[in-house]
């Protein structure tokens, strides 16, 4: 195949640079050239003057994907939705459904009420290979459903995010080769719903006493994964709090610092 090269052409008293490549033509028989782009204005040598300038078609939307696949390509080499798809006992349709939820609290936190518009304006039908033309705000009620919900006949909360947590917990450790050292920490968030048996009279923010809920994290101490975090009742402080929470994450080091646990 014949490589292309640069041909000077001049127009009045300047000069233009041009990439072209012979071609052949198969209805002449013969050989020609055609152009390949357009190079810029140049001296009589053909040494480019000014780079010409890169003109776009109109764009309609943009979607910034930056820590949208920062995210995905971490939940890939955890294998986060064949984890979550076990451990909830889910299709693998609601799997991605779960992806979607996770993807838009870490980056753009859209309501509930927007995230189907959310899920189709970016490329998550590629990433995740799903349908989002029939998404709904319901769609991922079902999946937080799956996660948490009051059981009909026990009347009681089934929780079944600490079976997530474990299972990428592992996949982590396995992974990362975390040393057993982890830090905890707690805090609250004001609450103003009424069916929720966690919000109760605690400190908030702002060092007063408010109706408050208490959520903690911990995480390992090197690569700082999350391997835990839950609800807390919002009156128990960080200590009494994780202190019955212990099994599920590890064994807490009751010798060490308040803020150091060993995870099992």
């Amino acid at each position: 195949m014949a490589k292309p090269y640069v041909e000077v052409r001049r127009r009045g008293d300047r000069f233009y640079a041009c990439e072209r490549e012979p071609d052949w033509d198969p209805v002449r028989k013969h050989g020609r050239s055609r152009t390949l782009r357009f190079l810029g204005p140049c001296n009589e040598s053909g040494r480019v003057l000014t780079p010409p300038k890169v003109y776009l078609e109109p764009v309609q939307s943009a979607f910034p994907v930056g820590r949208l696949l920062v995210f995905h390509a971490s939940a890939e080499k955890l294998r986060v939705r064949e984890r979550v798809r076990t451990a909830l006992g889910i299709d693998d349709e609601m799997a991605g459904h779960f992806m979607i939820t996770v993807y838009n609290m870490d980056t753009d936190r859209v309501a509930d009420e927007h995230l189907p518009d959310w899920a189709r304006a970016g490329p998550l039908d590629r990433l995740l290979s799903i349908d989002t033309t029939d998404l709904t705000p319901e769609t991922f009620g079902k999946v937080r459903s799956a996660l948490c919900r009051l059981n009909p006949d026990t009347k009681l909360w089934e929780d079944r995010g600490p079976a997530v947590q474990k299972a990428l917990t592992r996949a982590s450790r396995s992974l990362t080769r975390d040393p057993p050292g982890a830090y905890y920490d707690v805090t609250k968030v004001e609450f103003h719903g009424w069916t929720n048996p966690y919000p109760e009279t605690g400190h908030d923010a702002n060092g007063g006493l408010s109706t408050v809920v208490g959520f903690g994290m911990v995480a390992s101490s090197e690569h700082h994964h999350p391997y835990l975090c839950c609800a807390l009742p919002g009156s128990q402080n960080g200590s009494l709090g994780w202190g019955g929470r212990s099994g599920r994450s590890g064994r807490g080091d009751t010798t060490a610092s308040t803020w150091s646990w060993t995870v099992g």
